[in-house]
């Protein structure tokens, strides 16, 4: 058995399969490289790499029958010749492979090993997807053109920091935190390496009445800065806690944490809100931030409204007890 191996091995280099395995490893890796920074820059989905990475594996599959078959010389493809019908001993052949042949043949065992850990295994993959677990939400800006909502505007940010915060694998930065780099004029990075997050959600208002309407987008300052996704929405207020749901859930898509089955449970219920409650929920949250003595009794009387506009609505309760 042990004969036999040896013997595989020298027909493998006397038909130049593992040369050729070498020179289609590092073109591979280049291509792969190349996909994964130009991919998200042209808009792409995930699943287009993916795909290219499959696309590759298949390729060297090809690339190994073929070179096993056929042989490129300065005279054209020619079919290559068995052993029998050369005879020549492996060994002599061995002879003929260059040092510099022996190395190119181990990387490129060692890259294509490496390609399938970091993009093939499922476990792998997903904490290369994964390295995204720290956020701050930026202070929310008010493009209503209503100055007057500005307070609304901030409990909007506060309430939506409560909710990304439930996804148990992602670090969110407290509101309180958060508001510091509000009207600052730091760079995303900037703020990113202050905080030690990996994503920053930014969030622009343009409606706040009867209906929100904003547009929001994850940018990622590393290795530069780029934009996840971005997405409008526009929702009647009395929709506001679905809307807030449905954000957090796609957060969590687009940062690649899998959420727990209590996680999607809560994410998955659906609740009707008073707007009038709404408001003062917000206008609670607004002056708790604040912890100085006139700001809490204002969120205790904002959060009293609340209660009795929609009874049935615990957060509000929950912003009693906090």
């Amino acid at each position: 058995m042990p004969n036999r191996l040896c013997r595989f091995w020298q027909e493998l280099k006397r038909r130049n399969v593992l040369r050729s395995l070498a020179v289609y490893a590092g073109s591979s890796f280049i291509i792969l490289e190349a996909a994964t920074i130009i991919f998200p820059r042209w808009g792409l989905p995930d699943w287009t790499i993916d795909l290219v990475l499959y696309l590759l594996i298949l390729g060297a599959l090809v690339n190994v029958v073929v070179a096993w078959i056929f042989d490129i010389t300065p005279q054209g493809v020619h079919k290559t010749r068995s052993l029998a019908e050369t005879g020549v001993i492996g060994e002599a052949e061995t002879t003929r492979d260059s040092h510099a042949w022996r190395i190119a043949t181990y990387i490129s065992l060692v890259v294509i090993v490496g390609l399938i850990v970091l993009n093939v295994i499922p476990h792998n993959r997903q904490a290369r997807a994964g390295t995204i677990d720290s956020m701050v939400i930026l202070p929310f800006d008010n493009y209503t053109g209503d100055d007057r909502l500005e307070d609304l505007v901030s409990g909007m940010h506060s309430m939506l920091i409560g909710d990304v915060g439930r996804i148990a694998g992602l670090r969110v930065i407290s509101p309180t935190t958060a508001n510091v780099y509000k009207n600052t004029g730091k760079s995303i990075p900037e703020i990113a390496s202050e905080l030690n997050v990996r994503a920053v959600l930014d969030l622009d208002v343009m409606c706040l009445g009867d209906s929100i309407c904003f547009q929001a987008k994850v940018i990622t300052p590393y290795p530069e800065e780029r934009v996840l996704w971005i997405a409008d929405y526009k929702e009647d207020k009395s929709q506001m806690l679905n809307l807030y749901n449905r954000i957090t859930r796609q957060i969590a898509e687009e940062v690649k944490i899998e959420l727990s089955p209590g996680e999607e449970q809560i994410l998955a219920q659906s609740r009707t809100v008073d707007p009038e409650a709404i408001d003062a929920y917000l206008l609670g949250d607004f002056y708790r931030e604040r912890i100085s003595p006139e700001f809490l009794d204002s969120a205790e009387k904002y959060y009293q409204i609340a209660i009795v506009k929609d009874p049935g609505w615990a957060e509000p309760n929950i912003g009693m007890a906090r």
